[in-house]
């Protein structure tokens, strides 16, 4: 792979509101898949520190007009709020998974 800054890419993503937060939830879903068969593998990468979510929440209002950065740090919430829910879903069920059956699965 090579940097190419003349090099011009548009991207256009065609996804709806509610394909959005179930793409987020998925992604919680698949951490909790990442760090639950991880656990016993000491290459977990650390966890996030807490400047990185004050950053990420904070940055609509650095480069936006208010509106405009309200609307952004509402789609960044909502974002990581399905991404939590995904996470404690899949927990939820790997738990009950486990204790009805005796089995664990991913």
């Amino acid at each position: 792979i090579v940097y190419a800054p003349s090099i011009a890419i548009q991207h256009f993503n065609d996804s709806t509101f509610s394909r959005f937060i179930r793409h987020q939830f998925e992604f919680g879903e698949g951490s909790y898949l990442y760090y639950h068969t991880s656990a016993s593998s000491s290459e977990l990468p650390p966890a996030f520190p807490p400047s990185v979510y004050l950053g990420l929440f904070a940055y609509p209002f650095k480069r936006r007009k208010t509106g405009r950065a309200l609307l952004l740090f509402l789609l960044i919430v909502l974002a990581q709020a399905a991404i939590t829910a995904g996470y404690i879903a899949r927990m939820i069920r790997h738990r009950l998974v486990r204790s009805n059956m005796g089995i664990a699965i991913a």
